[in-house]
């Protein structure tokens, strides 16, 4: 079983949205299948519109990446920039294909998300 890479508990199976991540139970972040991202962002980009300006200024959302082992392997992942706007850095594990999204990335992520699918929409983009 995996552990949470910063309180060591074990992570919990969680449906999110229809797509199956692991989470903190003391909510330190989610562990999330690369490949499930675009997959949760989707199912998370039109309720995250129904709450937020899209067009709200967006504060970076940096700290704690970089310092991170993978809960699966072991191996220390890699700091990732969602798409490179400087604004969402997360953890990649590159063997694994897993990301840790701590707390508050997955939201900041899925309204970057939803505005670039606005933007291909025919709505001017603004991804920061």
């Amino acid at each position: 079983s995996r552990a949470c890479p910063f309180c060591q508990r074990p992570l919990v199976p969680i449906d999110h949205r229809g797509v199956a991540v692991e989470g903190c139970p003391d909510g330190h972040g989610l562990l999330v299948p690369q490949v499930a991202l675009s997959v949760l962002l989707d199912a998370m980009s039109d309720e995250v519109l129904t709450h937020f300006d899209p067009d709200a200024e967006l504060a970076p959302n940096t700290d704690r990446a970089g310092s991170t082992d993978c809960p699966s392997c072991g191996r220390r992942m890699e700091v990732d920039d969602y798409c490179a706007a400087n604004l969402v850095l997360f953890d990649r594990c590159t063997g694994c294909h897993l990301l840790w999204l701590a707390p508050g990335k997955l939201g900041t992520m899925t309204l970057m998300w939803s505005r670039l699918n606005r933007a291909s929409r025919g709505f001017a983009p603004r991804c920061k």
